[in-house]
């Protein structure tokens, strides 16, 4: 199993959230993608996490989960700013 974390840096929080969990409820329709979901972090105004848990790397990795991304992009790219993600394997 495959957790994946994207920490958001964006530039109108609640705009960014809207945009995102229209996005989680896109992504948790791929194949291999076992829940998704937007987080907030505590303590931190311009931060949204975007979590995601996968039954594989090659489904996280799949070109239907990139098409869902690049399908949703362009609602996200204008509240963004820069991000970092990390993968967890279990």
């Amino acid at each position: 199993m495959y957790l994946q974390f994207v920490t958001n840096k964006v530039k109108d929080k609640e705009k960014y959230i809207s945009a995102a969990k229209i996005f989680v409820q896109d992504l948790i329709k791929v194949n291999g993608c076992i829940s998704a979901d937007v987080y907030q972090v505590e303590g931190k105004n311009n931060e949204v996490v975007i979590a995601s848990q996968w039954i594989n790397k090659d489904r996280m990795y799949s070109t239907e989960a990139e098409a869902t991304f690049l399908n949703n992009k362009h609602n996200l790219k204008t509240y963004f700013i820069s991000n970092e993600t990390t993968i967890l394997v279990n």
